[in-house]
């Protein structure tokens, strides 16, 4: 199921897209269409959003791949507004590269942009108020930029597996700003900013049983 459907009589797609290998005699494909993204672990970028609901993407997708590296390219449209707004659509963008020639050791670093161009009004008044608002500078919202940076260190060593994963966010979040309206004020922070870092870490060892439970 496509959550993002906006009827409930007729067939949603998963995929359906069109896929070309081995471009030019190199070792790039490219994807078009919709189709499923998973990365990593899927810790942020996953096909599904649950057992049975799929996060599909429509858009397209380069493919360099080895025996050691693959690195994706790629670009999606999350929401298209044309002809309402020129600039008003959200769209992903993202690079995922994975190393794994090393002994026990894999790594992959990626960069993604979450880029939300849709017009955002704390009032919609008329032009003197207009004026007023560029005067003391509210409701001045730009486009939201959400750059995720990370890297990921995972594999095995003998009875030992593991998976460590680091990201950091940052760029304008106006359009969460938006949100945080003060008391008794009707307008929101349009200099809102994003700037976290995350980290996630998973160790395991597996007996040597016939059961081979791992902890």
């Amino acid at each position: 199921a496509d959550a993002r459907a906006a009827t409930g009589d007729d067939v949603e797609f998963i995929k359906a897209n069109i896929e070309v290998k081995d471009m030019f005699g190199t070792p790039v494909s490219m994807k078009v269409g919709r189709q499923l993204f998973n990365y990593g672990k899927g810790w942020l970028v996953a096909p599904k959003f649950s057992g049975t609901k799929y996060c599909p993407f429509d858009g397209v997708k380069f493919t360099y791949k080895t025996d050691v590296l693959a690195v994706d390219a790629f670009w999606s449209k999350l929401q298209e507004n044309s002809p309402g707004e020129e600039d008003g659509d959200v769209d992903f963008y993202g690079v995922y590269g994975t190393y794994s020639g090393m002994e026990a050791i894999n790594v992959s670093a990626y960069w993604f942009l979450l880029r939300d161009a849709r017009e955002i009004h704390d009032v919609n008044g008329t032009i003197i108020n207009e004026w007023l608002e560029n005067v003391f500078n509210v409701d001045d919202y730009d486009v939201t930029n959400l750059h995720t940076i990370g890297v990921r260190l995972f594999g095995e060593y003998s009875a030992f597996d593991y998976d460590v994963e680091m990201a950091y966010q940052f760029g304008e979040a106006d359009s969460t700003g938006v949100f945080f309206v003060p008391v008794n004020n009707v307008y929101g922070d349009d200099d809102a900013e994003f700037g976290n870092f995350a980290m996630d870490l998973e160790v395991g060892y597996t007996f040597d049983t016939t059961m081979q439970p791992r902890a």
